[in-house]
């Protein structure tokens, strides 16, 4: 039915159709990769629409002057540059203003790269600079020790260090739109202090910052430590049959004789692991792939059935930020909420044409506009509200599936790097009518347990003081440590298999 009613669609462009919104077919085999893509990400606030704009923020205060006499710190600024001078914008922090570093590339490298530029300035506004970063949905480079200095309460006399963890809004905010901050760490020595010289890189889900950023390093050998601040980015992998081919069983003849994908009228698998998510389109009922899996557990078969997915892999000793606990499944029927999510989308890609009234006013084009956007919009051409993407109820399936415990607990310990993610039958396998009736489940592998690691965070992010004699300056430490509380990722999906049945 969906796939007759996609033919009968005239498509005039992108998003434009002459079809009704009812007419659009969430499951149209040539737009669900796309559809469970949007899907997918919908929750990280700059996915959709991601900015291709990329910045650099440099801290151009004298302290940082004593950066370039230490290790491989003024060749890891060099090769950045170097790097980075066609492909962003630039701007330098200095004097408590962030102003733009003007002039050719050849300009702009000379004077990022030469130590004694760094001698003519004081206060760069960090703070500033990270409100300025986090606000907008643009990737961005902060090169900076993190010192951040402030003038005293009456604007006069000398400035004062900041002690305060003045970074935590800035980095829960960021990281709640589903982003990353990762930080590549050296080290270097102010009067007689060690300290630390910090690139921070703050990801969209693009990631193309970060790519270059570690491009620039790459082969280097260059002495520096890492660290990530992130709650639903983690490094996933697969080792699967082909590309074509999904973790779920094959029989001793590498024969899908579960799902049956082979004969799902045009569907086809899909492994979106550097997205978080893998499509199955399955020929069968649900119960009918459960009995198909019992037959395979019965003694003499060749190859028995043991997971209904397995061979996928999360690299335990790259989750810095974070100490995982325990690991869970949720199964959803969400077939509700991603066919009114595809919809909306959909609206939203047929604005309407709008021409004038005998008044003057505004008005929708009646005689320029496709079904949808008369449909979907106001006379004014706003947006009905029952347009407007909320999500649906999500109906929680229990007792359907669950999650391999033993094989994830013993192949952490053989290995954290490659700690391995098996999906069985719930012990108490449910095959109820809810289940029967949904067309896209969602299986969600979720943080069930997890606790902030604050592990080498005082090692990493506070220093000595060169101004107030005897005190540590955590300010750093202490906004890392309080962001990681504030955005928790108990409860979040960091993998997503969605099975659809006919």
């Amino acid at each position: 039915m969906g796939m007759a009613v996609a033919a009968m669609l005239t498509v005039t462009g992108c998003g434009k159709t002459s079809g009704s919104i009812d007419d659009i077919d969430a499951f149209d085999p040539a737009q669900i990769a796309e559809n469970l893509e949007a899907y997918t990400m919908k929750d990280c606030k700059d996915a959709e629409d991601p900015s291709k704009n990329k910045n650099v923020y440099i801290d151009f205060s004298d302290g940082m002057y004593n950066v370039f006499q230490y290790g491989d710190n003024q060749k890891m600024i060099q090769n950045v540059t170097n790097r980075l001078t066609n492909e962003v914008k630039w701007f330098q922090l200095a004097n408590s203003k962030i102003e733009p570093l003007e002039g050719t590339s050849t300009q702009i490298f000379n004077k990022v790269t030469d130590k004694n530029a760094y001698l003519i300035a004081s206060m760069a506004p960090i703070e500033e600079a990270l409100k300025v970063i986090t606000n907008s949905s643009e990737e961005a480079l902060l090169i900076t020790d993190f010192e951040e200095y402030v003038p005293d309460k009456d604007g006069k006399g000398k400035a004062r260090e900041q002690f305060e963890n003045f970074a935590k809004d800035e980095f829960s905010e960021w990281l709640k739109k589903g982003n990353t901050i990762d930080f590549y760490i050296t080290d270097y020595v102010e009067k007689g202090n060690s300290k630390h010289l910090y690139f921070i890189v703050f990801s969209t889900p693009a990631g193309e910052l970060k790519d270059l950023v570690e491009k620039a390093f790459e082969g280097k050998n260059f002495n520096y430590k890492t660290y990530t601040m992130a709650t639903n980015n983690f490094a996933m992998s697969t080792e699967y049959p082909s590309e074509k081919q999904g973790g779920n069983f094959y029989d001793e003849k590498g024969e899908d004789n579960i799902f049956i994908m082979d004969q799902a009228k045009g569907f086809k698998y899909k492994n979106a692991c550097d997205k978080g998510y893998e499509f199955y389109p399955s020929a069968q009922p649900w119960e009918d792939i459960h009995a198909n899996a019992v037959a395979y557990m019965e003694e003499g078969t060749p190859k028995q059935f043991t997971h209904l997915m397995r061979n996928l892999f999360i690299n335990m000793q790259a989750v810095t930020a974070y100490k995982i606990d325990k690991l869970d499944v949720r199964v959803s029927d969400v077939t509700e909420d991603f066919e009114f999510f595809v919809k909306t989308r959909e609206v939203a890609k047929n604005k309407p044409k709008m021409t004038t009234d005998g008044s003057g006013n505004k008005v929708v084009d009646e005689e320029n506009n496709n079904p949808i956007a008369l449909e979907c919009y106001n006379a004014d051409g706003s947006l009905k509200k029952e347009w407007k993407y909320e999500p649906k109820a999500i109906k929680e399936l229990r007792e359907v599936l669950a999650l391999d415990t033993k094989l994830y607990e013993n192949s952490m310990k053989e290995n954290a790097e490659k700690t391995e993610i098996g999906i069985v039958f719930h012990p108490n396998y449910n095959d109820n009518e809810a289940l029967r009736n949904a067309r896209l489940v969602r299986v969600d592998v979720v943080i069930a347990e997890c606790t902030p690691n604050y592990d080498n965070l005082d090692e990493l992010f506070s220093w000595e003081s060169i101004t107030v004699k005897g005190r540590t300056n955590d300010a750093l430490a202490q906004s890392i440590r309080n962001a990681l509380q504030d955005v928790n990722p108990k409860g979040k999906a960091i993998y997503s298999y969605y099975i659809y049945t006919m």
